[in-house]
């Protein structure tokens, strides 16, 4: 872990919205976990398509303002 610490934190720095969207993730999977103690089933199928779906929003815009950065 400390060999990665570095550059994660490096890109972290460098891409905030990244951090949000980790933070999202474990609010999300701990609203589904809570859900399921209260007998409230969500399928699994529906957490994953959010989440690949925002990984995939993410991804997008990390390559347009990365595509900005160079224009400019």
């Amino acid at each position: 872990m400390n060999a990665v610490e570095g550059p994660l934190g490096e890109f972290i720095r460098r891409n905030p919205t990244v951090f949000m969207l980790a933070l999202s993730f474990l609010l999300m999977i701990g609203m589904t976990l809570i859900a399921d103690g209260f007998g409230f089933h969500i399928e699994r199928g529906y957490i994953y398509a959010a989440m690949f779906f925002c990984s995939l929003v993410e991804a997008l815009n990390t390559l347009a303002r990365r595509k900005v950065r160079r224009t400019t």
